[in-house]
């Protein structure tokens, strides 16, 4: 039996994102050195990612362990899958990153804040990144 081929995935998840998702831009700000007061305020790395946002449900909440009080903050809270394969545009950051808590995703028009996200990454290959954000 011949080995399961999780490249194959990983490209199958990126030809899925590239035809239903929306290109987007992912910020992160790395700041300075907290013990060198004299240092700069920190540095913006851009990345264009590709996404596909999906609609709100408490299952997806609880992917996440988030708790929320109450529909209202359900309603500003997004849910997406995002490309492993990314470009970096501008900044001095990793040619690759995994969106964390603070980072900023721009997709149609909106500006969302990401508050968590997970790695589907079987045998050591990174397939896509599915993430939680709020407006």
């Amino acid at each position: 039996m011949a080995a399961f081929d999780y490249g194959m995935m990983r490209d199958t998840a990126l030809e899925l994102l590239a035809e239903f998702g929306a290109k987007a831009e992912l910020s992160r700000i790395e700041t300075g050195d907290p013990s060198d007061w004299q240092s700069s305020a920190g540095t913006q790395s851009t990345y264009e990612v590709t996404v596909a946002m999906l609609p709100v449900s408490a299952g997806k909440a609880d992917n996440f362990d988030l708790k929320f009080e109450g529909n209202f903050t359900m309603q500003l809270a997004r849910f997406g899958y995002m490309a492993v394969q990314m470009k970096k545009i501008s900044g001095k950051g990793a040619d690759r990153i995994q969106p964390q808590p603070t980072d900023i995703i721009k997709v149609s028009g909106e500006e969302l804040v990401v508050i968590g996200s997970r790695d589907l990454n079987p045998a050591g290959t990174p397939v896509y990144y599915s993430f939680a954000a709020k407006a």
